[in-house]
């Protein structure tokens, strides 16, 4: 049972109505509401409606009539009534007034972050030994030259999961999208150093970063990391929707515009493949770029070899498709440009 107070009326903008599987009950006098819903939800824990409820159609209905007509409750004295109606009623104040801020905060939020997105707002941070404070927008213009914040790379990371809907996808593959559109699409992320990608036995990876990315897709409330268990292999972790796609694809296009075809091109092709082809060909893409920043000799063979030195998890793949890897990054432009931080052992 829900009671309405002025105090939760004054939270809304429009008129409230019943609805029609409920039933409005109004008391003749005001100061009874507490002690009045405080029985009735006593009742319903222990049961005692159950014994008037009427089946109809399969439909569980409450004999309101039959009920008001035949049980009787001890009332208290007006007095103490009256004490007890000031307590919660103060009580009550304080409540309705928290879910007004609530409501306004989730106001303020939905109107913020589309701006702190893309950049015209931005937090003030203390650093090391130092009273002045800075913000983050303008920070980033200074120091990073036109880098993307981590925020703007979840937004990347929610625009992935957005236009994956494969059953196999999780957490691997977008691991490895995330890679790959970082690098090729040369998304500058301003990430901490612990949040660079390194060597895993699968391809390039990093549990801070993809870890970051879903609590801030999580915070926002895109998307829920949820493991999935399998019958083979470990856990899938997928991404549970929280049915806010077109607030999504509207902030990807704010902050990404300028490379919304590059990303697009990536992502269409990649999410045809298997988590295997993904595998292959990130790995492929990283040691092909290693050697590009490095400036060391480049060709088949070596780019195979450095594959198979990766991990000894490479070597469940046969040559023909490492070499196939190779064949279709060329067949569809997915080729390193030396950009990027070196993706070293951890």
């Amino acid at each position: 049972m829900a009671y309405i107070t002025q105090e939760s009326l004054s939270r809304f903008e429009n008129p409230l109505i019943c609805s029609n599987f409920c039933k409005a009950i109004s008391l003749k006098k005001r100061e009874y509401l507490y002690n009045f819903a405080f029985l009735w939800n006593m009742l319903y824990d222990n049961k005692v409606f159950f014994g008037y409820e009427g089946k109809t159609s399969g439909i569980k209905n409450f004999l309101f009539d039959s009920f008001v007509n035949s049980y009787w409750s001890v009332i208290p004295k007006e007095n103490i009534v009256l004490k007890f109606f000031a307590v919660i009623q103060e009580t009550e104040k304080k409540k309705q007034k928290l879910l007004a801020e609530n409501q306004h905060l989730a106001s303020l939020r939905d109107w913020l972050l589309p701006m702190l997105m893309n950049g015209q707002v931005g937090f003030k941070e203390d650093y090391q030994e130092q009273t002045q404070t800075v913000s983050v927008a303008a920070e980033a213009e200074v120091e990073y030259n036109n880098s993307y914040s981590l925020l703007q790379a979840a937004i990347v990371g929610g625009y992935i999961i957005l236009k994956n809907k494969k059953q196999d996808f999780g957490r691997t593959k977008l691991m490895k999208l995330l890679f790959l559109l970082e690098y090729h699409c040369q998304l500058k992320i301003d990430k901490r150093p612990n949040q660079f990608f390194y060597k895993n036995t699968a391809g390039p990876y990093n549990e801070e970063y993809i870890r970051e990315v879903e609590r801030i897709l999580y915070q926002y409330r895109f998307y829920t990391a949820k493991k999935k268990p399998r019958n083979i292999g470990k856990d899938l972790v997928e991404y549970i929707s929280h049915n806010k796609e077109i607030e999504l694809q509207h902030l990807f296009q704010e902050n990404f515009s300028e490379k919304r075809e590059s990303i697009d091109c990536v992502i269409d092709i990649m999410k045809k493949c298997s988590w295997k082809v993904c595998e292959i060909v990130a790995t492929l893409y990283a040691v092909w770029n290693n050697r590009k920043i490095k400036q060391e000799a480049i060709n088949d063979n070596l780019l195979v070899q450095d594959f198979y030195d990766w991990s000894d998890h490479k070597h469940d793949y046969s040559e023909s498709e490492v070499f196939a890897g190779l064949t279709f990054m060329r067949n569809n432009n997915i080729i390193p440009m030396g950009f990027g931080e070196y993706v070293d052992k951890k």
